[in-house]
């Protein structure tokens, strides 16, 4: 496979190792462009393309029924293992998603080559993950040949592939389009039958928790992202009006109750990653163990991630009458800025305790993680171009990005490594691409900056 050079890390590599911030403009001189929406185009879809050549397997592209594999090495070689979870199922289908968009836009000739992984993804999860009985997806899968290997019904991996469905409807057409949007009406339904917890908001991790189990931000979160993504494809209508409707509740669950504003800074509030039954911040001393299962922390990841979901919901005009949730995704951006951005203007610190301290001992620490900053990254642009904050939030996006389109890029495969080093910004991690990064972020970053581009 041949070598491909990163469009956007040429100019970004010094940036990021010598500044903080973007110096201003001389007096006078025109705004400088925010960003290079070509360049941004390009790196989507050849990272995209790349990722296929490794993840789309010889049974999905014969038609046949064939989980992606998500673990790939930095040149998009495969790695063991190849058991894939729904969430990286319905991951890979997304970023196929914005490619296939992106490159309908320009008539580039790899579009065809992205709607065709987005019907494979749809296909092998509705195939090998969905249980026909109820129509929830399990788990994990085998990828050699599609038995189930882990039978749970998983609230992240059913919110996330209720997303993954909507949003195929966007470049399926006729009866490919109509099926992606029943299969995705049928998800909506088994998650709120199921999954609802009875607090107004809330949503079990898994079908069948107890009462009293922990709760997470991750599957709230992400129906909250889902809700929106279906609400865009449906035709105007009661169901549309519904889930509008289910919209405003995630969204004010997650601002009235999920959200802690500080004691000593009401401008400032966090999200934890895991709650009491009664979605107060669990208070289980924090260890890397039990960090994404019951531990006692704050993600400032979150929070940003949050705060742009707030901000297009109300763009959308589903934000109930009254509420001013881009007030309050301001208040989970100042969170992160005092606790989790360093020096250098990038998030160092995405777990930090429930008092902003950093925790020690936590391997991250010294680290620069992928998914943080391009949150950060998406809700600066944002703020930027939308909410007339050019002249405080460009800047921010402009450090962010070149950390992204710099340290981040490989230099010689292209898309993200999973982390750099705080000292000396070196590369860490592998394999490069697992269950956990399929470069969803990195195509949602890419997709609001192509989205902001006719806005500038």
């Amino acid at each position: 496979m041949a070598a491909r050079l990163p469009v956007l890390a040429a100019a970004a590599v010094a940036a990021v190792a010598t500044a903080a911030g973007v110096a201003a403009p001389a007096a006078g001189a025109a705004p400088t462009p925010l960003f290079d929406a070509a360049a941004h185009r390009e790196t989507l879809l050849s990272v995209v393309d790349a990722w296929n050549g490794g993840a789309l397997t010889p049974a999905s592209r014969a038609g046949n029924a064939s989980a992606f594999h998500v673990t790939l090495h930095a040149n998009w070689t495969r790695v063991e293992p190849k058991d894939t979870t729904a969430v990286a199922q319905a991951r890979g289908i997304y970023i196929n998603v914005e490619a296939a968009a992106a490159a309908a836009t320009v008539c580039d000739a790899r579009a065809p080559s992205f709607v065709a992984a987005v019907k494979a993804g749809v296909q092998a999860l509705n195939d090998l993950f969905r249980d026909p009985a109820d129509g929830a997806v399990v788990y994990l899968v085998h990828e050699d040949n599609g038995t189930v290997a882990d039978p749970t019904k998983d609230g992240y991996a059913n919110v996330h592939s209720t997303f993954a469905l909507a949003s195929a409807v966007r470049v399926l057409d006729g009866a490919d389009a109509a099926a992606a949007l029943e299969d995705a009406l049928e998800m909506y339904e088994w998650v709120k039958a199921v999954l609802d917890d009875g607090s107004g908001g809330g949503l079990y991790w898994r079908a069948g928790d107890p009462a009293n189990a922990t709760r997470g931000l991750d599957p709230v979160t992400h129906w909250f992202e889902a809700l929106q993504a279906l609400w865009d494809v449906l035709p105007a209508g009661a169901k549309r009006d519904e889930v509008a409707a289910e919209v405003a509740r995630a969204g004010t669950f997650l601002v009235d109750t999920m959200a802690v504003t500080e004691a000593d800074d009401p401008a400032s509030a966090y999200l934890v990653f895991n709650y009491k039954a009664d979605w107060t911040p669990s208070d289980v001393p924090y260890t890397r163990a039990n960090q994404w299962t019951a531990g006692e922390w704050a993600s400032t990841g979150h929070g940003v991630e949050i705060a742009w979901l707030l901000s297009r919901a109300e763009q959308r005009g589903l934000a109930p009458a009254g509420s001013d949730w881009l007030a309050a995704g301001d208040r989970l951006v100042r969170h992160c800025e005092k606790y989790a951005i360093d020096d250098r203007g990038l998030v160092r610190w995405e777990e930090v305790a429930l008092n902003g301290s950093t925790i020690v001992g936590n391997p991250d620490n010294d680290l620069y993680e992928w998914w943080p900053n391009s949150e950060a990254a998406r809700t600066y642009v944002h703020h930027a171009v939308t909410r007339g904050r050019r002249a405080t939030a460009g800047p921010k996006w402009r450090t962010v990005a070149n950390l992204l389109n710099g340290p981040m890029t490989d230099p010689v495969w292209g898309g993200w490594f999973r982390f750099v080093t705080v000292d000396g910004l070196a590369p860490e991690g592998s394999p490069k691409w697992d269950r956990w990064k399929v470069a969803y972020h990195f195509a949602m970053l890419h997709a609001e900056v192509l989205r902001l581009a006719p806005l500038r």
